[in-house]
């Protein structure tokens, strides 16, 4: 489907939108479509934050698109986590909170994630995006090994005919004409952070330690209080206590 220079391809059931999307985002075939989404219905070899399998349920949206980077590139995960939060709110009226550096969150459990590689096109960076979310899951505590404390998912009363591509098309048309600058980033994804002035549990340098979240720095980095003192966090994973 090609509408307001976005061409999107739509998969019944594919190994991974994300590197579908790595592997063929060059191809001539689409070499003059800069808007270019994959979606499927299905997706069996899903992939999360360093390499992780991400398990695809029967009402998970998939999908995987090409942006321009952020304004400071490395807050282009965290712009796309704001931009989740802010269609969700407006076209469903869900509340999604994030978890540094790229969860979705309901009830401080993963309902979604959201993955970023760079790549060059055409002699310019972009970004290919992929972002999962569950929907509409029967139970809302689904306890798996990589989130001891249980995944989430959003519920939407009445899903549309072929919402695991409308949805997808919807939240990219959005998203392309309602980018943030850099310090709208900052200030949204603080107001929808699901952690913020939390105590929280990370690995740095090789140790496993807690302290207060307060807030991300000008590069995106995890800024936490220990024993008064502000440690740096520029990459890992967090936990709640």
């Amino acid at each position: 489907m090609n509408e307001k220079n976005i061409y999107h391809l739509t998969f019944d059931e594919i190994d991974s939108t994300q590197e579908w999307l790595r592997k063929n985002y060059n191809h001539q075939s689409y070499e003059n479509s800069p808007n270019l989404l994959v979606s499927t219905k299905a997706q069996t070899k899903g992939i999360g934050r360093q390499d992780r399998e991400w398990a695809h349920s029967k009402h998970s949206l998939a999908f995987s698109f090409i942006i321009d980077p952020a304004e400071i590139i490395f807050k282009t995960p965290l712009e796309m986590a704001v931009q989740c939060a802010l269609f969700f709110k407006l076209k469903f009226h869900l509340t999604i909170k994030l978890k540094w550096p790229n969860d979705l969150m309901k009830n401080d459990k993963k309902c979604g994630g959201i993955i970023c590689h760079s790549v060059t096109r055409n002699k310019k960076e972009f970004i290919i995006v992929g972002i999962g979310i569950n929907l509409n899951e029967k139970s809302e505590s689904m306890p798996c090994q990589e989130y001891p404390s249980g995944k989430s998912s959003l519920q939407i009363e009445k899903l549309i005919e072929n919402f695991q591509h409308n949805i997808p098309f919807d939240f990219y048309h959005y998203l392309l004409g309602n980018r943030l600058d850099d310090l709208r980033i900052t200030e949204e994804w603080h107001k929808n952070c699901c952690h913020l002035n939390r105590k929280i549990k990370t690995h740095h340098d090789k140790n496993i330690i807690e302290g207060i979240f307060i807030g991300i720095g000008n590069q995106g980095q995890a800024i936490l209080e220990i024993n008064n003192q502000k440690i740096e966090i520029f990459s890992g994973e967090f936990s709640l206590t």
